[in-house]
């Protein structure tokens, strides 16, 4: 692997072939290169090295140009510095050139069949566009010291003209035929294996939400970085123009109809066999954790109901290409998270917030994160590494959950003695409740029998009498009723509401 432990020891690795298949049971071939634009522009060989049938600083150019229409709020610059970065490695997907040149078929048939109503017209604008397009950007390349991109300096002469039918918005866009436009609406709908927006970005306002020291002690490094990297850009896209510019007019001559998907050929260029890419890398999170960052991922609109992008995925997630990691993030998209969540992902906050040292690098984009299994089926010993880490996370685990079950069950015995207090509280004001019941029903009695005995020993008597022993009907209280003897009942009342804490006397009859 390289020092980075991303895929083979080699600048450029082709990856085994690929098979799609589309609701048609058509069959797509795709080629995979795996590359290391950092190495490969160290040793200067940019130029000669092949990624497929084109050079690999054409094939940079492409991924900047399709990433750049994906992500269209992205700048150039930062596509051309993270694809450049020492620690990350580029996955390219190559279509074949038979599906290619039927694709060019299938796309511009239409402007020979219909060269007089209203889509011949449009063309003609886009034609128009492109050849305004081309001259700009024709005026640019001849220059060899300033042929390199520099940001906020185009307009129409974008590669938005160059991979117009790959545009989400399709405004300025090809147009192709109704049947293709459902066929794509169908796949769209019924391989649910890739969004349509199946795209990630790291940043959404083109500039990375970095400090400002760091920035500037780093400003001269990225431009000459950019400017490296970048350099032949005008060149490129002339080309890709004018290759464009050439398709268009072979569907408009006169013998269209007696062409053959072969004639095309020699018109194909890297905007048309790049089918996908995806851009990762490996970061060290606390010097602890490693973690597998995909920086970008585009897929071709055409191609994305095949599974192009989850198949990349999958490919990512394998120790062969990634080597052992602790987890996988993406700064996704918007429009693509639940692309992502159908691949594993998870954009839970807490979950990620252990990332927290490059989470705000980027804006208007969800983090999000994968976590591989224990194991990735190798056989294993117990004195493997995996083992002895996993080991380690379960003893860490067992510390953490004693000391969460030691405050738990503190806190348990607490609240049952607690019960158990107010439980005894209660019986005793309950018991003390029943006592000066019992005394008060004692008391009523002794006041009944009193109340007869004075009755009996005459009740009229004079009231003017002298004797201080004599007891009258007006120094006793009224006599109870059977309501108010059946009131004295125990009826839920407490011990605050009869005694509180205050001690009650004991009463005894006279």
């Amino acid at each position: 692997m390289h020092e980075h432990g991303l895929g083979p020891n080699s600048a450029i690795s082709r990856l085994p072939e690929i098979k799609l298949f589309d609701k048609d049971a058509r069959t797509y071939t795709f080629d995979l290169y795996l590359v290391d634009m950092a190495r490969v522009y160290k040793e200067g060989k940019e130029d000669m090295r092949l990624i497929g049938e084109n050079t690999v600083k054409e094939m940079f150019h492409t991924a900047v140009g399709l990433l750049s229409v994906s992500l269209v709020s992205m700048d150039k610059t930062t596509i051309y510095e993270a694809l450049f970065e020492k620690s990350s490695v580029t996955i390219f997907i190559i279509s074949r050139d038979d599906d290619c040149t039927g694709r060019l078929m299938e796309t511009n048939s239409s402007i020979s069949k219909n060269k007089k109503n209203q889509k011949a017209e449009e063309n003609v604008k886009f034609m128009a566009k492109l050849r305004e397009a081309f001259h700009a950007v024709s005026s640019k390349s001849t220059d060899d010291d300033d042929d390199a991109y520099e940001s906020g300096t185009e307009e129409a002469s974008d590669f938005g003209l160059v991979f117009a039918s790959d545009i989400s918005s399709g405004s300025d866009g090809e147009e192709s035929d109704e049947e293709d436009k459902q066929e794509l609406s169908k796949g769209t709908v019924e391989n649910k294996d890739d969004d349509d927006n199946d795209t990630t970005e790291e940043c959404c306002d083109d500039k990375t939400a970095i400090s400002s020291e760091s920035c500037s002690e780093r400003a001269d490094d990225d431009e000459d970085t950019a400017k490296k990297c970048s350099h032949g850009y005008h060149s490129f896209l002339a080309s890709c123009l004018e290759r464009k510019l050439k398709v268009k007019e072979v569907f408009l001559d006169k013998n269209a109809k007696n062409l053959h998907s072969n004639d095309l050929l020699p018109l194909l260029g890297p905007e048309n066999r790049i089918a996908a890419v995806c851009n990762f890398r490996a970061r060290k999170v606390d010097n602890k954790k490693r973690v597998i960052h995909i920086t970008f991922l585009s897929v071709k609109k055409h191609l994305r109901r095949l599974g192009i992008g989850t198949r990349i995925i999958d490919i990512i997630k394998t120790p062969q290409m990634s080597g052992l990691y602790d987890a996988m993030v993406v700064h996704a998209d918007l429009n693509a998270t639940e692309f992502f969540a159908r691949n594993g992902f998870s954009g839970d906050p807490l979950l990620n917030k252990q990332w927290a040292s490059f989470a705000n690098e980027y804006v208007n984009c969800l983090l999000m994160t994968y976590f591989p299994p224990l194991s990735f089926g190798s056989p294993i010993t117990s004195s493997s590494k995996l083992i002895q880490s996993i080991d380690k996370s379960i003893d860490k685990w067992l510390v953490d959950t004693g000391n969460v079950h030691q405050m738990q069950y503190t806190l348990c015995k607490r609240l049952r003695a607690e019960v158990l207090r107010l439980q005894n509280q209660l019986l005793a004001q309950d018991s003390l409740v029943q006592v000066l019941k019992r005394e008060v029903v004692k008391q009523a009695h002794i006041i009944e029998e009193l109340r007869r005995r004075l009755q009996k020993c005459g009740g009229d008597a004079d009231a003017s009498t002298s004797d201080p022993d004599t007891i009258t009907f007006t120094m006793l209280p009224p006599p109870l009723g059977p309501d108010a003897q059946l009131s004295m009942c125990f009826n839920g009342v407490t011990l605050r509401d009869c005694a509180g804490d205050m001690d009650v006397p004991s009463f005894s009859p006279p």
